[in-house]
């Protein structure tokens, strides 16, 4: 979502703080299910949170209501379930629980 958003922004010229206001609206467009009932309710709904939404602070607040918590559940699950492989070695193990672990 957020790489086709970008995408979109940057072809139609949409970049820089004297576009903001016009990226927090096309911002919907692309938001579906529950992100877009999120944005209608924080950002345009009549018991939004904040008066002045941006761009960057519409984001964070995605990421923090959706995906912080998915990533983590992802991380940890794989973590857990990771298995040693003898034809990879030790080493390999140990990088597969590092990156889960970042």
């Amino acid at each position: 979502m957020v790489k086709n958003l970008l995408r979109w922004y940057c072809i139609n010229r949409y970049c820089g703080m004297e576009h903001d206001k016009d990226c927090v609206s096309c911002m919907a467009l692309f938001l579906q299910g529950d992100a877009l009932h999120w944005y209608n309710d924080n950002v345009n709904g009549i018991n939004h949170q904040k008066d002045v939404w941006s761009f960057k602070t519409i984001i964070t607040g995605l990421y923090d209501h959706f995906i912080h918590n998915m990533v983590l559940t992802e991380a940890s699950e794989k973590f857990w379930k990771a298995q040693y492989i003898a034809g990879e070695g030790v080493m390999a193990f140990y990088y597969r629980l590092v990156r889960y672990v970042e």
